[in-house]
């Protein structure tokens, strides 16, 4: 009985320590890609300012730093549905205040800690369902393609989400519905797009147990039912649940699924499919049919758990053709389906070389230990040195690092054994198992090619993940501001994206606009319309618009803009242009007595092609009407 405990003890604690060092693994990787001052994307300060402000204000109801954006149909209540992802990035936040004094450290430590959760879930699921290998898919887990990467490095919801996504899947498999029902209920407080999340996940393992093979076929009513009272307590309980739906409406169907105007590009489909079934996720693909493949050839019919992961990776392949900012969830469905898949076949595998390589009086099995263990300190190395930031390596070992020559010589002599051994397997058991043991060596090849891919790819993200913003000359630029300014002035900024890098940065102002077109042109398109002329120096110029009235009912309202409505319509003291929107600050400065350069100081024609510039809107001229006598005054 001791020896039974014992043994149990000792699995549980290989378990965690195999999950411990993946989790290091992604920490590291991520950390590798996070820039070493600023923040990759723009929305990042956004959440980093919420999160230094909750513990100073607490819940936000009302968002004066927006003044034209509307985030529910009538009022001014704000809706904040990355709340709860803004209280865990509170302890993160303050630990980079206390220990090195930059809160922006803080957060890039609470993503690279949440993306090594997300792939030690990854690991435990794979755990969980026995599949052989299960440190071969994590390495394949770091070749994902280039943008999962960069927007997991935002500071934004997407690695919790995906880390969440992975906890109620395992949840799930393993028949804990306490543990789901908990982990669904925190998921829609944490992230309001949960709210669609969690019945996909679930209605998918639901439906997957009603459709599994006969001798599994069951309806997990205890999951449904624990996974459903989470889900509404989540809403409830949620402190902006009152204008929820309203605002998912808004945000997901009228900026994301529909769009009728122009969006972010992250809502945008992929342009080109064949590009991206072949060269973007053309590897990851590649993977997840050959697993299919292998898996129709050897059976056996796919479990509830199985199915359920196919169904998902469907889903969220579906949502990505869609919108491309579902590029951060599909491929690590798709590479989780994969697995689970492919278990049969590595299985297989796994038994050969227990029977074939590790049999001393085999000529062939001294050469396969050391081909394992060659490949075992390449991939070692390459981690190592992947973990090192560039400009610390040496000239040399950095193109040896970036050279596909290096690493095409490398894997073409170490697979050279490989293949010769599985000619030989193949020749000596024509058996339907040995048939498929063809395909060892090109999964082995093929995996060696992504991962040297990535290896160069992984230099790609990291350029991709450097903060674009000139830090010192922004900071200058809003201590002008504020030196000038009164609290709650408002400023009219060149583009509606720029709204969370300024407001991480001074919030002792107002804006316009911001986070989302769809926030202003729902309710006032009138004044979007106004924007979009003024902000690409559009003016002056009529235009006409769709309004609706109180009943609903739509008509069409003529708008004359000019570059004036900064002042009259916006009612804005200052303007914030950059070189990029040269045609916003001509017209600006173009109009008589309309405004002045407070930043840089000097004279217009000298500052012209300053990164940033700021204009004080002087006030509108009083015009007095002559006194006049007699009848007129009656008039």
């Amino acid at each position: 009985m001791s020896d039974g405990l014992q043994t149990n003890q000792a699995t549980r604690s290989a378990a965690f320590i195999e999950s411990a060092v993946v989790f290091l693994i992604g920490y590291l990787a991520m950390s590798f890609f996070m820039p070493s001052e600023g923040l990759p994307g723009n929305d990042s300060y956004y959440h980093v300012k919420m999160g230094m402000m909750m513990t100073e204000v607490g819940l936000v109801e009302k968002f004066p730093w927006l003044q034209y954006s509307y985030f529910t149909k009538e009022g001014d209540d704000f809706v904040s549905h990355h709340y709860g992802f803004h209280v865990l990035l509170i302890p993160f936040v303050k630990a980079g205040q206390w220990l090195v004094n930059d809160d922006l450290a803080g957060a890039r430590w609470a993503i690279c800690t949440f993306f090594g959760l997300a792939m030690a879930f990854f690991h435990s699921i794979l755990r969980g369902e026995r599949v052989p290998w299960r440190m071969l898919w994590v390495l394949l887990f770091l070749a994902m393609p280039i943008q999962f990467y960069t927007r997991h490095a935002y500071i934004r919801a997407i690695s919790p989400s995906l880390f969440a996504m992975f906890l109620l899947v395992w949840a799930m498999f393993r028949g804990r519905w306490l543990i789901a029902g908990i982990v669904t209920l925190l998921f829609n407080h944490m992230y309001l797009g949960a709210v669609m999340y969690s019945p996909v996940i679930v209605g998918s393992f639901a439906a997957s147990n009603l459709l599994g093979p006969a001798e599994d076929r069951r309806f997990p009513w205890k999951m449904v039912t624990a996974t459903a009272i989470g889900w509404f307590i989540g809403i409830l309980t949620h402190p902006y649940c009152g204008n929820m739906f309203e605002f998912l409406r808004l945000q997901v169907f009228g900026t994301g699924l529909t769009p009728d105007i122009e969006v972010g590009s992250e809502w945008k489909p992929y342009s080109d499919i064949w590009w991206f079934a072949v060269l973007f996720a053309g590897p990851i693909l590649a993977i997840w049919c050959g697993s299919l493949v292998t898996r129709l050839r050897l059976g056996p019919r796919l479990s509830a758990n199985e199915l359920t992961l196919v169904l998902l990776h469907f889903a969220f392949l579906i949502l990505t053709l869609k919108a491309r900012r579902f590029i951060e969830y599909w491929p690590a469905f798709c590479l989780l389906s994969s697995a689970v898949l492919a278990k049969p076949a590595l299985e297989a595998m796994q038994n050969w070389l227990a029977r074939d390589l590790t049999d001393d009086r085999n000529g062939s099995a001294m050469i396969m230990r050391i081909f394992w263990s060659a490949a075992g300190l390449g991939l070692a190395a390459w981690l190592v040195t992947g973990a090192v930031r560039h400009d610390k390596v040496g000239p040399a070992l950095k193109d040896v690092i970036q050279s596909w020559r290096f690493w095409t010589a490398v894997v073409a002599g170490l697979y050279l054994p490989v293949l010769l051994e599985f000619l030989r397997a193949a020749r000596s058991r024509p058996s339907r198992v040995a048939g498929v043991l063809w395909l060892l060596p090109l999964a082995l090849a093929a995996t060696t090619f992504v991962t040297v891919a990535s290896s160069i790819m992984w230099t790609e993200i990291r350029k991709s993940c450097k903060c674009s913003y000139d830090v010192p000359k922004l900071t200058a630029m809003m201590e002008a501001i504020r030196a000038d300014s009164k609290p709650g002035d408002i400023i009219f900024t060149s583009d509606w994206d720029d709204f969370p890098l300024h407001f991480y940065y001074n919030n002792y102002n107002h804006y316009i606009v911001g986070l989302d077109p769809k926030f202003t042109h729902d309710r006032r398109p009138d004044l979007w319309e106004r924007f979009v002329r003024i902000s690409r120096g559009q003016t002056p110029t009529n235009s006409t618009v769709k309004m609706k009235d109180t009943t609903g009912k739509e008509f069409k309202e003529k708008l004359d803009i000019r570059v004036e409505d900064i002042r009259d319509v916006f009612k804005a003291r200052y303007v914030i242009s950059d070189r990029d929107h040269k045609p916003l600050s001509n017209k600006v400065m173009g109009a008589n007595g309309f405004a002045e350069l407070l930043y840089p100081v000097g004279e217009w024609k000298n500052n012209q092609n300053a990164q940033y510039v700021v204009f004080k809107i002087l006030d509108a001229p009083v015009t007095t009407v002559p006194a006049t006598s007699g009848p007129s005054l009656n008039r």
